[in-house]
């Protein structure tokens, strides 16, 4: 009954991703996790280490093939939650994307209208 109570407060449609496509953390310089799902606003990822919930991270997503000309999406997001994945070492993370360059926005916008 709860779940039939829950409101979904995404303003945009989440579209999967179907391929590969790894995330890096520009700050410490490693790769992250992969990407789940995407946005023109949000982000979820898998991962093998917990996000901090409210944390704010730097990200570069690495593209399968070029859009609109760029190999990779940079953009700043913050951490809404983090779960615990199927096994212990994996962690299920949303984000809410709060920087991203008109550029790189343009090139999410295609991105997510491919997928």
């Amino acid at each position: 009954m709860q779940e039939a109570q829950h409101k979904e407060q995404r303003k945009a449609n989440r579209k999967k991703i179907t391929g590969s496509m790894t995330v890096r953390d520009i700050n410490r310089d490693s790769v992250i996790g992969q990407l789940v799902d995407i946005s023109i606003d949000g982000l979820m990822l898998l991962g093998e280490a917990p996000f901090t919930i409210n944390g704010m991270y730097q990200f570069d997503i690495e593209l399968p093939e070029p859009v609109n000309g760029h190999s990779v999406l940079h953009l700043g997001a913050e951490c809404l939650w983090c779960r615990n994945g199927d096994d212990p070492e994996s962690f299920w993370a949303g984000f809410h994307l709060i920087d991203i360059s008109p550029e790189d926005q343009a090139t999410l916008d295609t991105l997510v209208g491919l997928l």
